[in-house]
């Protein structure tokens, strides 16, 4: 088993740490703490941009835990208004909250990735692929065989 980190075990790391982040030469860091360039490189490489990248994941996840918390406030917000403008039978309220709280559902159900919104391209329906289609059976009608076996392989990439 390799010996640990020297940064690693140092009693100052957290200000080495802080100290290579922040992008502070290694020579002047390794002076300080009376390590080796190649220690405080060693480090920086294999423990501390891993750290690092470590600490964004957490951090992406908190933020995104705290975007479906606010969504989720949101929705009961508008339901619990809805409940109001009914009591008050105010229906165009009504109406109004239920496309509010009909939103944050949807939000929520894109944000968990329940729903894709992305745009979807069916090639089969474009007019460029059936004219290449054409074109390219018409330049096999020479050759029945191919013309045939070609076409069925068309066929078989259409959507059902």
């Amino acid at each position: 088993m390799p010996p640990p980190c020297s940064v690693c075990i140092h009693a100052d790391r957290e200000q080495i740490d802080r100290e290579l982040a922040a992008g502070v030469p290694y020579r002047s860091v390794a002076q300080r703490c009376g390590l080796s360039e190649w220690a405080m490189y060693r480090h920086r490489q294999g423990h501390l941009l891993r750290a690092i990248s470590t600490a964004r994941r957490a951090e992406d996840v908190a933020n995104g835990d705290d975007l479906l918390d606010q969504v989720v406030a949101l929705g009961e917000r508008a339901v619990s208004i809805l409940g109001k403008a009914e009591a008050a039978e105010n229906y165009g309220a009504c109406a109004a909250l239920l496309r509010e709280a009909r939103g944050c559902v949807t939000l929520l159900a894109e944000l968990m990735q329940q729903i894709d919104r992305r745009p979807t391209l069916s090639l089969a329906l474009a007019p460029e692929w059936q004219m290449m289609q054409a074109e390219l059976l018409d330049a096999l009608a020479p050759y029945p065989e191919a013309r045939v076996a070609v076409a069925a392989r068309l066929l078989s990439l259409e959507p059902a």
